[in-house]
């Protein structure tokens, strides 16, 4: 699997308070309530098994999708079947254009305050696309849900 792509999962599952193992193929992120497994299919592609209240869903995704149906997963409160979006996946320009002059602003401090070392978590809010900066990546989503949540590594 892709280093990049197991160092946000990582990430991902320490932010929404998951635990983390390696099994030989796959990443296994879990907590009380969820159990995650993420198997590489190949460079483009992951398989991701997840339980729900009466069983377990499994669904192949790109690799560059599994950020949404990953943070739909660690964040729900109920137990229910996750579909993925199909639409276009948040990026920095979302944010910027649907919150304008107050998202570069914050991006302006984040940026100098990752420069100085300042900074592990900071949530740069947002209107409609939310934005959380941790330890190097930012968590985008939007609240209307018309596009896929994305982490976008920002340092």
């Amino acid at each position: 699997m892709l280093l990049k792509l197991k160092e946000h999962i990582k990430l991902l599952a320490e932010k929404y308070n998951h635990k983390l193992t390696y099994d030989k193929f796959k990443i296994i992120v879990f907590s009380d309530k969820n159990y995650v497994e993420i198997n590489e299919l190949n460079q483009k592609s992951v398989e991701i098994t997840y339980n729900y209240s009466t069983g377990k869903e499994k669904t192949i995704l790109k690799n560059s999708d599994i950020y949404d149906l990953l943070i739909e997963i660690l964040t729900r409160f109920e137990l229910n079947i996750i579909r993925s979006k199909n639409c276009e996946l948040l990026n920095i320009s979302h944010f910027i254009e649907e919150e304008g002059k107050v998202a570069n602003k914050r991006l302006a401090e984040l940026k100098s305050e990752i420069k100085n070392g300042q900074v592990i978590y900071r949530n740069l809010g947002g209107n409609r696309i939310e934005a959380e900066y941790y330890k190097g990546i930012l968590i985008l989503k939007d609240d209307l849900m018309n596009y896929k949540s994305n982490v976008i590594e920002f340092k």
